[in-house]
């Protein structure tokens, strides 16, 4: 089975929770900048929008259609995230505009001279990307409208500058906290390494292994009480073997008498192996740790000396 260090895991842990983080950050802060950097271009596009349009009265009022066309080609090469600029007189006509190959066709919806006052702000797709078209009115809507539109690129190249930044940020904060995790992982597993060699050597059979660690943590309790079950068991190591020892020699002074014994049937004596007969004290004595004492017993006594048990009966 393959093992993962703690440490490994604990800077795994650590890089995907800093990543984890940092990509949840993304999403909320990358819609609140589109927001605002949307908001942002709308303004612009308005104050803008507003100066051609105060710019464009008199001209319009006084038929001076080149004047008009130079004015705002001057704002277009000006401001490089305007996409376009058309002004659009009080009978919905085009009186000036600043694309090169003529009018575009997908523009001729945005033209309005009915907008009642009201500034419009629209956003649409193009062949030069998303576009937001900020309507203004000329004299409420009378001479005609305004229109200046904005390459929302610009948005998004914001955003993914300010992305990169965050992204940045996120693996710096991944290797600060990978060093940060590193530290604390090998502060915290050295420890454990050495209870971990430790215990392998009592396994092994080296019971004077001891963990060489005085800490007041959690740790140095641990390692504590591992020293002093290893004492322990040496110990009871130690009795057990002086135990085995005892055994030993007592069955070495132990010696026991077992199988079929031929005797015989007249004198007693036995037949030891070798085929001699000896006496059955001797041969018992030889084989045995007992020892005996000699006597009578009242029956022999009575067969050997009657004269002195006459009376017994």
């Amino acid at each position: 089975m393959k093992i993962r260090s703690i440490k490994t895991r604990f800077l795994i842990g650590t890089a995907a929770a800093v990543l984890a983080l940092g990509l949840t950050m993304i999403l909320p802060v990358n819609a609140f900048l589109r927001t605002k950097l949307d908001n942002k271009l709308e303004k612009r596009g308005m104050t803008i929008a507003r100066s051609i349009a105060r710019d464009s009265v008199d001209p319009l009022l006084t038929d001076r259609h080149v004047d008009l066309d130079l004015m705002i080609r001057d704002y277009r090469r000006t401001e490089e995230d305007i996409a376009y600029i058309f002004i659009v007189d009080g009978r919905g006509e085009i009186a000036a505009h600043t694309f090169e190959g003529g009018f575009p066709t997908e523009l001729k919806g945005l033209r309005t001279n009915d907008i009642d006052g009201k500034v419009i702000a629209r956003r649409f797709a193009s062949g030069q990307g998303m576009i937001k078209d900020i309507a203004i009115p000329l004299m409420g809507g009378t001479l005609g409208a305004a229109h200046v539109g904005l390459f929302m690129a610009v948005v998004d190249r914001d955003i993914d500058d300010i992305a990169g930044v965050i992204i940045g940020i996120i693996m710096g904060l991944i290797i600060i906290g990978g060093a940060l995790a590193f530290m604390i992982a090998a502060s915290v597993t050295k420890p454990i390494h050495l209870l971990v060699v430790a215990a392998q050597g009592i396994e092994k059979g080296n019971l004077g292994t001891r963990v060489p660690l005085r800490t007041d943590d959690e740790i140095g309790l641990l390692a504590g009480a591992f020293n002093r079950m290893a004492e322990a068991r040496m110990h009871n190591e130690a009795e057990r073997e002086k135990l085995i020892s005892k055994l030993r020699e007592a069955l070495d002074k132990i010696k026991t008498l077992k199988g079929m014994m031929p005797i015989c049937a007249s004198c007693k004596k036995i037949r030891d192996d070798k085929g001699y007969w000896t006496q059955i004290e001797l041969y018992i004595s030889e084989h045995s740790d007992a020892e005996f004492s000699h006597g009578i017993c009242p029956d022999c006594a009575k067969k050997l000396y009657p004269e002195y048990y006459k009376d017994a009966t």
